[in-house]
């Protein structure tokens, strides 16, 4: 048993020798994200290597394509350069800049418990200045013909930093829905109890280095902006709005492809969600919110190539 565990070990370690634990030349993530009135693009993108204390780093640039409506109902936008983040690896770990110090953001070596800090910041009032994670699950999957490990990370303390969801190799942090606050493979913000920050909320589109085919699990185009029209929804409509609770929905699309329909409060909480629903042409049907408290909402409607922000008021 014991030599066929290390048999194992061994097969997983040298399929993984063709691929980097971190990123290329050339690598671009894409995100989609979402925030109260607003919403959008984010990129990060590979722009040259250089050396910060004494170490060979990776130079990323963030940039935030925001749009929003205006009180006319004009779509509004802007590009917000967020400047850079920087990272290196060694061995099976990476590591990111913060603050003026590195911290470590990812061991693809880990196991299942082990825990480690991944920032520091005492600018806002939290119980806990420091952000720690813990490792709740290890594994691997198969993107690009490629083996690569994941772990899955859970923030521990009640800072206002956190990074949670799994984690893969070669890219890092992959959010599938808005519970996962991250800035992308970067830790983000979470909910403090003494500190209110309206953070945007991310979801991940696609990844490609130069040595890496691009990873698209969305099927949008990762050069896509959000705030575009998009091909196969043809036209969307919800009314009455304002309304009591009781609302239609109108839909067309150029395919049948599966959208899904998830509605926030203006806290961001998810208060209903309708998933897989099939759209053959068009459709129309009733939601019934009636059980939801009065106040602003938004729809959000993924799918088909979708990403579409709806704003409705139950009063």
């Amino acid at each position: 048993m014991k030599n066929l565990i290390i048999l194992s070990f061994v097969l997983i370690l040298s399929s993984n020798l063709f691929s980097q634990v971190w990123i290329d030349t050339g690598a671009k993530w894409t995100f989609d994200y979402w925030n109260v009135g607003e919403w959008g693009t984010y990129t990060f993108e590979y722009e040259n290597d250089t050396v910060i204390q004494e170490k060979q780093c990776e130079k990323i640039r963030v940039s935030k394509y925001k749009y929003w409506d205006d009180q006319y109902g004009n779509l509004n936008g802007e590009i917000i350069d967020f400047g850079c983040r920087y990272t290196y690896s060694s061995g099976d770990s990476v590591f990111h800049f913060y603050d003026g110090t590195f911290y470590l953001l990812y061991d693809f070596s880990a196991s299942v418990g082990d825990s480690w800090i991944v920032a520091i910041n005492d600018d806002y009032s939290c119980d806990d200045d420091t952000a720690v994670v813990q490792v709740t699950q290890t594994g691997t999957v198969s993107i690009n013909d490629q083996l690569l490990r994941t772990i899955t990370l859970e923030t521990t303390s009640n800072s206002i930093l956190s990074i949670n969801g799994t984690c893969t190799e070669k890219f890092g942090n992959e959010p599938n829905n808005f519970e996962d606050n991250n800035l992308g493979p970067f830790p983000g913000f979470q909910y403090c109890p003494t500190t209110i920050i309206e953070y945007d909320l991310l979801i991940f589109r696609c990844y490609v280095d130069d040595n890496f085919e691009t990873y698209n699990p969305t099927q949008v185009d990762c050069d896509y902006l959000t705030a575009q029209s998009e091909p196969e929804i043809s036209y969307f409509n919800l009314y009455p709005n304002p309304s009591n609770g009781q609302f239609a929905i109108e839909l067309k699309s150029r395919s049948n492809k599966p959208v899904q329909m998830r509605i926030f409060n203006a806290f961001g909480s998810e208060v209903y969600r309708e998933s897989n629903m099939s759209v053959n042409g068009s459709m129309s049907l009733t939601m019934n919110l009636k059980d939801i408290p009065e106040g602003i909402y938004y729809l959000n409607l993924q799918g088909d190539g979708a990403n579409i922000i709806k704003k409705f008021v139950i009063q």
